[in-house]
């Protein structure tokens, strides 16, 4: 929140009584202070003009905060809907979903995100295992694992599995984002009765099984069986850090996000040519229960047309065009598809323009999603041809010939220019996309989704997980607060504390340990070297690590610097350990091994001594220990070297980790 203060804070008689003060040494000869005075009068009115300005000075309103944020290169978020994957059951036989299908989670409204095929439900052979690694604990390139199935997939269809993983592990996976250079990419493989083909793998949000999400794929040719089912095989092609943990795989897991539409439309852009007949497919649950009109874009701007014929088929609808309607149009030809739900039709929201200044309209809902809201004007001038107007933040940057306009989504409120910023509309006014949400209010709950809206099959539908992602409208307090916060977050590297930092946050990545050096050699070089979180596994084969934090580092350092990336030297120490312990405790020899690995994976990084008396006095320390008798480390390498107090020092890339210990224990009543 910005915080205001009084640039002045003196009242009307404070400011008179000031200038009473001074008339004294600027005008001596004026003796007369009385109110019936003609200058006193001129006094009174000046001290009352400057109260009123130092008033109005203070007031700091919202198009003022808006225009700070500007000059920060900030802007208010909008609404955001919620997201969620919801399981449907009770499917006996296969059928098409559309794009916006509508379900229910009480009265909140959620959309599925795209058209989906809905297999059966007993389509995955069940398996009693709750946890399991399918490409084992220690996975190579190459590795495979077989789905296996009770019934054929249908072939030249969109299928979508969903895979389900458990991160259990101790360092988190950085999210994955667009910058990120894939570790794994997956093969997957269907049989066909007498070997294995190809599937072509249409999208994988699971980015090679990293992360919970969707493989979806298709296939030429029938499947078959092998053994009494049909069989998926999957490989993965790469190495992983950590070997993925799956709990649960399966079909019917569909993305639903948080909003209702009213209406849309799809824009398509086709060549007729020479062709006698074009098509478009539209996939929306709108464009198959509602209205559609079509609109062939001009140079004057968008005109209907009612030429042309359509038919439906796996929950989308096809409109063909013959090209006659084309006449005086060369090269791609622009349509328009726009759709209406089948509660309000197209052209229910038709406001009349007045070409007055700062014109204002109510829409009939709130929280309109400003991402899927569009209009466009039939201005009186153009008749019959509607021309699409464009949403600004504001009109601080608009021109007096740029068709835009506000909308304040929480409030419902569309608004317009005053001729001198953004043109004033006259003519119909039509809004031709337009969704409302719940915003942060459509994150419900696991299991809060109960069914299908007009749905007539006899299917469920529930979420196993809560919804997440949903926002409101963030207030211009917030976004103040968020630059405040972004400033924090560094995002250029000066100092090595700065790289290190932003290494660590590597778009999916795991790294448990970073370090960065200047060179001894080249001028305006840092050299890095990472430790990758890989379960014990000490080297990573391929180079992929480093592929992904030089791209994550090239835009964050600074210009000119070199970053050369150098192989970790892992360090292997084996500890002989005689001591005499507390007759106590069970398995002492396994505790305290446990004590002194644990220090290790603690208490090493990179370039670090391994200092011998720390080592002593730790293992020392130990409540389970008396006394040390003996205490032998030994550490082999390059460049490894030891001095006269048993201290062993590591080169700037080495880690150091426990290879082995021999723990001789003896016991005592002490």
């Amino acid at each position: 929140m910005i915080l205001t203060e009084e640039l002045e804070d003196e009242n009307f008689q404070e400011i008179l009584e000031r200038a009473k003060n001074r008339i004294d040494k600027i005008y001596p000869a004026w003796t007369n202070y009385n109110l019936s005075d003609s200058g006193m009068v001129l006094l009174e009115l000046f001290a009352y003009m400057i109260e009123m300005q130092q008033f109005h000075i203070g007031q700091i309103g919202e198009a003022h905060l808006q225009a700070f944020l500007h000059l920060l290169g900030m802007s208010k978020k909008g609404m955001c809907p919620a997201k969620v994957y919801a399981k449907i059951s009770g499917v006996k036989e296969a059928f098409f979903m559309s794009q916006g299908t509508k379900a229910l989670a009480d009265s909140i409204v959620f959309e599925a995100e795209e058209t989906a095929y809905i297999e059966r439900d007993d389509m995955i052979m069940e398996e009693v295992r709750p946890k399991w690694y399918p490409f084992g604990e220690k996975p190579e390139s190459g590795a495979e694992y077989e789905i296996c199935l009770k019934h054929p997939l249908k072939e030249n269809i969109v299928h979508t599995l969903y895979f389900d993983l458990l991160d259990k592990y101790p360092v988190s996976r950085n999210m994955i984002d667009e910058e990120f250079i894939p570790l794994v990419k997956l093969k997957l493989d269907y049989y066909n009765g007498a070997d294995y083909q190809v599937c072509e793998i249409l999208k994988d949000t699971t980015c090679g099984l990293l992360q919970s999400g969707i493989l979806q794929f298709r296939f030429e040719e029938r499947m078959g069986e092998t053994e009494g089912n049909c069989r998926l095989r999957v490989t993965a092609i790469g190495e992983y850090d950590t070997a993925p943990l799956l709990k649960e795989v399966s079909f019917n897991m569909i993305s639903f996000v948080q909003k209702n539409t009213i209406f849309e439309y799809q824009e398509s852009e086709i060549f007729p040519g020479e062709k006698d007949f074009c098509e478009i497919t539209a996939k929306s649950w709108n464009v198959l229960h509602g209205d559609t009109r079509i609109y062939i874009k001009t140079e004057k701007g968008y005109k209907q047309t009612k030429k042309f014929a359509s038919y439906d088929r796996e929950e989308m609808r096809t409109f063909v065009f013959a090209k006659e309607i084309f006449g005086g149009l060369s090269g791609e030809v622009t349509i328009r598809l726009v759709s209406g739900s089948p509660d309000r039709k197209i052209g229910a929201f038709i406001y009349k323009g007045t070409g007055m200044p700062d014109q204002q309209f109510f829409l009939p809902d709130r929280n309109v999603l400003g991402f899927s809201f569009a209009l466009w004007v039939e201005e009186d001038k153009n008749r019959g041809y509607y021309i699409p107007w464009f949403r600004v933040s504001d009109f601080a940057k608009a021109g007096h010939t740029d068709r835009c306009y506000v909308l304040e989504e929480e409030k419902g409120i569309l608004r317009f220019g005053n001729g001198r910023q953004g043109m004033m509309p006259k003519g119909n006014i039509e809004i031709i996309s337009y969704a409302v949400s719940a915003g942060k209010g459509g994150n419900i709950q696991k299991n809060q989704m109960s069914g299908f809206d007009r749905e007539r099959r006899a299917i469920a539908l529930h979420n196993p997980e809560g919804a997440a992602g949903g926002e409101d409208t963030e207030s211009i307090d917030a976004c103040f607060e968020r630059y405040k916060k972004d400033m924090e977050i560094k995002n250029r590297a000066v100092t090595y504390k700065d790289y290190e930092e932003i290494i660590k946050k590597t778009p999916g990545l795991r790294i448990k340990k970073v370090k960065v050096f200047a060179s001894d050699v080249l001028e305006n070089t840092l050299e890095v070297v990472i430790q990758p979180f890989t379960n014990h596994r000490r080297i990573l084969k391929n180079d992929v690590y480093d592929k992904n934090v030089m791209h994550f580092l090239e835009r964050r350092k600074m210009i000119g610097t070199r970053i050369i990336i150098k192989k970790t030297e892992y360090i292997g120490v084996s500890i002989r350990l005689e001591v005499k312990v507390k007759s106590r405790y069970v398995d002492v020899g396994t505790r305290i091994e446990e004590h002194v690995r644990g220090y290790f994976e603690e208490q090493m990084d990179f370039g670090k001594t391994i200092i011998y008396s720390r080592v002593f006095g730790f293992i020392d320390s130990l409540q389970e220990t008396v006394g040390i008798h003996d205490l032998a480390i030994h550490a082999g390498g390059k460049n490894v070297m030891r001095d006269d107090n048993k201290d062993i020092y590591l080169p700037f890339n080495g880690m150091a980790y426990l290879e082995e210990i021999k723990v001789q224990c003896i016991r005592t009543n002490e």
